[in-house]
């Protein structure tokens, strides 16, 4: 079974760090103590109730892909300033 997640109306989970946080953590590689505060991560690991919480994730070895401003490979700098996460979760059922 495959879950994904695309935007926010959908339950799009997001990095629970401030902006620059994790504009610092993506330049320097650390994408360990981002994924720790991932939002999803978080759900899974310490809501018994989450439908999702017998899932496995994938391992995710790349920087967070949203969101963009368009055509570039800057992170959002509109007003809304939006804290970059990953864009698309993938988990499968795992072995519960």
């Amino acid at each position: 079974m495959i879950w994904s997640s695309l935007d926010g109306a959908n339950g799009q989970y997001r990095i629970d760090q401030r902006r620059e946080n994790v504009l610092s953590n993506v330049q320097a590689g650390e994408l360990d103590y981002l994924l720790e505060h991932d939002q999803l991560r978080k759900e899974m690991r310490t809501n018994h109730a989450f439908r999702l919480r017998s899932f496995e994730e994938a391992p995710i070895t790349f920087a967070p892909t949203y969101k963009y401003n368009s055509g570039t490979n800057d992170y959002d700098s509109s007003e809304k300033r939006r804290i970059p996460a990953w864009y698309v979760f993938t988990t499968i059922a795992g072995h519960h």
